[in-house]
């Protein structure tokens, strides 16, 4: 299987994870893909998060960055 179809995969689990409700509204901005990795950004409630697949270790790496409101 090539690298970034596994990489989906993991990170549709990985995703699947959350709660229904957090899915549901989840707006995904940007799928990018590195030579070291894949990487999905969505926003959910005001938050910026990330996961992103590594692909030497197979690893999910998750990143949650908080939008200011003003």
């Amino acid at each position: 299987m090539n690298q970034v179809k596994k990489a989906i995969k993991n990170l549709e689990k990985e995703f699947h994870k959350l709660p229904v409700e957090q899915q549901e509204i989840a707006e995904f901005f940007t799928d990018i893909k590195s030579e070291e990795s894949y990487a999905w950004t969505f926003k959910i409630e005001g938050e910026i998060i990330r996961y992103s697949y590594l692909f030497e270790t197979q690893e999910i790496v998750k990143s949650t960055i908080y939008q200011l409101k003003i």
